[in-house]
Parts: C-alpha cells; sequence; structure tokens
C-alpha cells in the first residue's frame, strides 16, 4: 500500500508554524460560517412569509459563498 504522499505527488515539503496556524483558523472559520448556514436554513423552514424566506435564501447564499472560499477552494494549485 502507498502512503499518502506518494499519492499527492511525492513532495516531501514540511509545513510551517504560520500555515498550520492559517489552516486551523481557515477551518474555524469554515465551521462558523457552516453553523450560521444551518441557522439559517432551520429559520427557513419555520417561516411561513415568501419574502422573508428569499431574503433568508439570499443570506444563506452569501454565507455558503464565503464558506467556499475561506475552506480554499479556490486557491491556486501551487497553494495548497
Amino acid at each position: 500500500m502507498k502512503p499518502f504522499r506518494e499519492f499527492v505527488g511525492g513532495s516531501e515539503r514540511v509545513e510551517t508554524v504560520e500555515e498550520l496556524e492559517e489552516g486551523a483558523l481557515r477551518n474555524l472559520g469554515a465551521a462558523a460560517l457552516f453553523a450560521r448556514i444551518l441557522a439559517i436554513s432551520k429559520k427557513i423552514k419555520r417561516t411561513k412569509d415568501v419574502s422573508e424566506q428569499n431574503a433568508l435564501l439570499a443570506s444563506q447564499s452569501v454565507y455558503l459563498a464565503a464558506a467556499v472560499l475561506a475552506t480554499g477552494k479556490f486557491l491556486e494549485k501551487s497553494k495548497r
């Protein structure tokens, strides 16, 4: 069985403390955003007013876009 490093290209680069801290902060930020997204989805299910549902959906979309950016999905491949 091949180790994980061989599957990702065999790079032996060691991450620095700053990169590890940045990754931890990014994960915490993403977790907070996902919690907010789930809270908004519960509000959407509870409310009956269509205009309020639309406003909540719009804010949920903004939080979802922020979560995608926070998790680093659009980072350049060289920075991952």
